[in-house]
């Protein structure tokens, strides 16, 4: 999440791009500011595919990936604080937490069934 510009980044770039040279210079700004990290993204991705087999890549994933889960852990207790602040908030997530561990439900449709679910229910 760190690697990617941020919204107010790339608005920023956007907006000034286009005071300052239009179109043109809207589309050259954002450019700017996005490609760099596209760019570090794309070799890293190139380096990690091309050294995948290598046992020092795979003992420094096998590190990083607890703690990959705690992050997402941290950031769901976070907004689950925020977000569970009632019962049917808590029924509706605990449904949809049980919808999605079946393997051959589409992640897309559950959070579409939730925006009708929460438009009745809320």
């Amino acid at each position: 999440a760190e690697m990617t510009p941020g919204p107010i980044a790339i608005n920023t770039a956007t907006y000034v791009g286009f005071k300052m040279g239009g179109v043109l210079g809207s589309v050259i700004a954002t450019t700017g500011v996005v490609a760099p990290s596209f760019i570090i993204v794309m070799i890293l991705a190139k380096l990690v595919n091309r050294f995948s087999n290598s046992p020092y890549l795979q003992w420094a994933l096998s590190g990083v990936r607890p703690v990959v889960v705690g992050l997402i852990a941290s950031a769901a207790w976070s907004f689950g604080a925020r977000t569970l602040v009632d019962l049917k908030s808590w029924i509706l997530a605990g449904v949809m937490l049980l919808a999605l561990a079946k393997p051959k439900i589409n992640p897309i449709l559950m959070i579409l069934a939730s925006f009708v679910l929460g438009i009745l229910f809320f």
